[in-house]
């Protein structure tokens, strides 16, 4: 296997400039990205990936209007959608263990600074076997990210119900829970 590597500089400006040109539905999206640029020692742990569906622990962090999840970070035990959680798995993660990076945007495919930064390996596939791969994996973000935005849904049922019959516990306890996406 072959591995392009990638200088910290160029990750860092690369984060920066995604962070900073693009808009996020969740400012976790934005954080997440700001919290990694600034800790080198973690900064070295991160290898940006075109195609996400192979290694893992995998951070997915998504612009809006890509239909995939804001965050997610999916490890072999688990799926972490709460920004607190994804921090501190990506903080206990040993020094010498790797972290992956996939990013969504609308321009993406063309992106010649995404594709410079990116360091998928290559994997000794068919290439209608990756494509396949990389298929189901996408399929499976899109329907998190509908299934998010089902929950969303029925929380702001439920706000409007809280409001409807004065129960302001309630409705407080369901506005906390709505910031939480």
């Amino acid at each position: 296997m072959t591995k392009k590597t990638v200088s910290l500089s160029a990750k860092r400006n690369f984060l920066l400039w995604f962070a900073e040109t693009h808009v996020f539905d969740l400012p976790s999206s934005k954080q997440i990205l700001f919290k990694i640029i600034d800790h080198e020692e973690l900064l070295t742990k991160i290898h940006l990936i075109f195609n996400g569906p192979y290694p893992l622990p995998l951070l997915v962090v998504s612009a809006s209007n890509t239909g995939m999840p804001s965050l997610l970070l999916k490890t072999v035990e688990k799926t972490y959608r709460d920004f607190q959680q994804i921090w501190e798995y990506i903080n206990k993660i040993d020094s010498d263990e790797l972290i992956y990076l996939t990013l969504y945007f609308c321009e993406r495919n063309n992106c010649e600074l995404y594709q410079t930064v990116s360091e998928d390996k290559k994997l000794i596939l068919e290439p209608n076997t990756v494509k396949e791969n990389v298929i189901d994996f996408e399929l499976s973000l899109w329907n998190e990210a509908f299934r998010q935005q089902d929950q969303k849904s029925e929380i702001m049922q439920q706000i409007d119900y809280a409001l409807d019959t004065g129960n302001k516990k309630k409705f407080r306890h369901l506005v906390k829970k709505l910031k939480k996406f």
